[in-house]
């Protein structure tokens, strides 16, 4: 993993010449500049309405025409300055900028031929943020800055913020659920009144702890609960009250409760900093705690923080595209676009929650998360999405195409997502998902593919890890008729492969998907067949089954698949029933 972390960092940012330096002659004689030298003619010149606008970081001036001999410095006066149809070619560099339109449609901001553009949303904390580290104590240092942070980085590196149980991003600890989670004692103590009914040990908005709580000696009160207390539902509250005999916290409640696995952990205060490389903000008085990795020197290490949520975005305009445009500690949003393309970006960090500005119960409407609100028929094509506190994509109204990107290491907190809660989202209809990679990704539900959709060459795994219950392909009843999921390989997985939910309603939901020549091995349940009147065939199934079926053509209490057809299926358990056998449930 950190091999892999390294070469896309490298890609991005280490062979990318900040726009603050002016030397350019020892960068490569391949990459694009624009631009003259100063009073080099500019007053003079004059540009053609249908010439593009041209960006060049520090070889330019925004007091410029924006032309290729006179270039902007910044993506932001280009913005300013196209109208509809417009061009804009941006030179090699890191720009620091958050750029925004507003009603202009056919536009294009792209990367010129060979250079390596990328928006950065993270800002130094002594150099731009006016920071100085002083020692605070117990090895922790603290530093006032002159804005709100919410990601911390030291050499590119996201640093964890302080939460109970401890877990780091290097050796993948967030997403190791039994190590990096506390539990409450719903799964582990059963109670029953006299008459043999189940009476539970709390109630939705309160959690008895078993983990350890009450020995760590920490008051949670204040603290921010991430709560894995909905099964494949997760949120964030403020923990209000901590009753040290009983071992257990309030919080308000939350939205679907259930009886059953439920685990937490805590961030939001300054005590839980206790590991190198933990760090806290304090954003009543823009102070940052930090205690550093060991032999870290403060003085002359490179520590940058997130400021900005996004560096591109787009309002009431349609067919804007961003093409090799590159980001990094922020990402993109389009709202009300419709035909509107991202290709060739590489995000790294993009998505966050805003749990270090001491904000629980975020509103997925307001998610910063790289998203299309209110848009139809956008594409997200040969694209990287790395490193999310949040999901990798949202896309509502339908028609999109994600074709070809490569998703790693994908929300390591699991709250507060949209709808069923997603690691990618795609509303509505008559989506397609294809020739994607994904894997390392911690929601229970990996994709919502929305109505009638098609889900095809697309290799998944190692999902699910922070959740219960859910599936790598999730289609609800709504979502079935018209659906066709193919050619999929999806392996290495504790969630279900492919599962249609059911029952099949009189409303014809539930009914009517196709599902074949996909591959799966070493999953919880290849292939779930709920409802009526689907057609699965041509599927091969292997391996470990967790105590699963392989395919599952569910005939749930007489009822189910009646007029469905499987035919053509090659796995080692096949029934009508979850785990168990043929014989009893045959197909």
């Amino acid at each position: 993993m950190r091999k892999l972390l390294n070469i896309v960092i490298a890609f991005m940012l280490l062979l990318t010449p900040s726009i603050q330096n002016d030397e350019v002659s020892n960068h490569s004689p391949s990459l694009v500049y624009f631009g003259t030298e100063v009073d080099d003619g500019c007053d003079n010149e004059t540009r053609e309405d249908n010439e593009p606008y041209f960006v060049a970081g520090n070889q330019g001036n925004d007091s410029n025409l924006g032309t290729e001999d006179c270039p902007f410095a910044t993506i932001g006066k280009a913005a300013e300055s196209i109208t509809d149809g417009d061009t804009v070619i941006i030179s090699h560099g890191i720009y620091r900028e958050s750029v925004s339109i507003e009603g202009i449609d056919e536009v294009t901001f792209k990367a010129a031929e060979g250079a390596k553009v990328v928006i950065d949303g993270s800002r130094d904390i002594e150099e731009d943020l006016g920071g100085e580290w002083k020692e605070y104590q117990n090895g922790i240092y603290r530093t006032n800055v002159s804005q709100n942070a919410w990601q911390l980085f030291v050499d590119l590196e996201e640093m964890v913020p302080a939460r109970w149980p401890n877990a780091n991003f290097t050796d993948g600890s967030v997403f190791n659920r039994s190590l990096s989670w506390a539990e409450g004692s719903m799964d582990r103590d059963k109670y029953k009144d006299e008459d043999g009914n189940w009476v539970y040990p709390y109630e939705n908005g309160e959690l008895i702890d078993i983990t350890g709580l009450n020995e760590s000696g920490f008051d949670p009160t204040g603290a921010i609960a991430i709560l894995n207390v909905g099964s494949f539902k997760t949120w964030s509250r403020n923990i209000t009250e901590f009753d040290t005999e009983n071992n257990s916290f309030k919080y308000d409640i939350v939205p679907a409760w259930k009886e059953k696995h439920h685990a937490y952990f805590l961030e939001g205060k300054l005590e839980l900093i206790d590991s190198p490389g933990e760090w806290f903000f304090d954003n009543k008085n823009n102070t940052i705690y930090f205690l550093p990795p060991e032999g870290l020197n403060l003085s002359e290490a490179n520590i940058r923080a997130k400021t900005q949520a996004y560096g591109f975005s787009s309002d009431n305009g349609d067919n804007v595209t961003l093409e090799n445009i590159d980001f990094f500690a922020n990402t993109f949003r389009f709202n009300k676009c419709n035909n509107c393309t991202v290709d060739g970006s590489h995000l790294l960090y993009p998505s966050t929650s805003k749990r270090s500005l001491n904000i629980a119960g975020e509103d997925t409407e307001e998610r910063w998360v790289s998203r299309f609100d209110g848009s139809l028929g956008c594409i997200v094509e040969n694209s990287v999405f790395m490193h999310t506190d949040g999901s990798a994509l949202e896309m509502t109204d339908g028609e999109h195409i994600v074709r070809n990107n490569y998703f790693y290491f994908i929300d390591w907190s699991v709250s507060d997502l949209r709808s069923s809660m997603y690691s990618i989202f795609l509303g509505f209809n008559d989506n397609e998902f294809s020739h994607n990679t994904m894997h390392k990704l911690g929601a229970s539900a990996t994709l919502n593919p929305g109505k009638v959709s098609t889900v095809s060459y697309n290799d998944v795994s190692d999902t699910g890890h922070l959740q219960t219950d859910g599936a790598v392909v999730q289609m609800h009843e709504a979502q079935q008729t018209g659906s066709e999921i193919s050619y999929n390989w999806i392996h290495d997985t504790v969630k279900y492969g492919i599962r249609m939910d059911g029952p099949g309603l009189a409303n014809g939901d539930g009914r009517n998907a196709t599902v074949h020549h996909n591959v799966l091995w070493n999953v919880r349940g290849g292939l779930m067949v709920k409802g009526d009147y689907h057609t699965a065939h041509n599927n091969t199934v292997f391996g470990e089954d967790h105590d699963k079926n392989n395919i599952i053509v569910l005939f749930d209490s007489e009822f189910g698949n009646e007029n469905s057809t499987t035919e053509f299926n090659a796995a080692d358990r096949i029934a009508a029933h979850r785990s168990g056998t043929y014989e009893d449930h045959p197909v």
